[in-house]
């Protein structure tokens, strides 16, 4: 006997698919949107009166302190960026001897150190070493990669 006002006589399958139709209604809209993003040639804030220029993106691993990727990743959230897009401004300001950041953005970044307690500086820098452990580690997954 189906119960009247649903489509299976049953409440709990009908939330299931209701919740299966959402799910890739929200799925097919990401993807769309992902798709456009993708054929415009994304760029994560477009500067106003500004061309966009198309570039090839290629996926690297690097390696990087803990805690530097933490606020890193807080900052670009922030900022509603793609960590890549972040780094690209912050490497080509860099590049041209400019400041990527304002003082706001800056007192962000303190903040954002001061919560993954973040104590390095520019004073650090070429002198980071990694832990014996993290480098065994590192160089085990190498090695695996290797014999594949």
């Amino acid at each position: 006997m189906i119960r009247q006002g649903t489509l299976s006589g049953h409440w709990a399958l009908d939330v299931i698919y209701v919740l299966v139709y959402l799910y890739t209604q929200i799925a097919e809209g990401i993807m769309v949107k992902s798709k456009q993003r993708l054929s415009q040639g994304h760029v994560s804030r477009p500067v106003a009166g500004k061309p966009v220029i198309q570039i090839e993106r290629v996926q690297t691993g690097i390696r990087i302190e803990k805690r530097l990727l933490k606020v890193l990743k807080g900052l670009a959230e922030y900022k509603d960026m793609t960590l890549g897009d972040m780094l690209e401004g912050i490497i080509l300001h860099a590049f041209d001897g400019k400041h990527p950041f304002s003082e706001e953005t800056r007192r962000r970044i303190a903040a954002l150190k001061e919560i993954y307690k973040l104590d390095l500086d520019a004073s650090a820098s070429h002198r980071l070493l990694e832990k014996l452990d993290d480098l065994k580690v590192s160089q085990a997954r190498k090695k695996r990669k290797g014999d594949r």
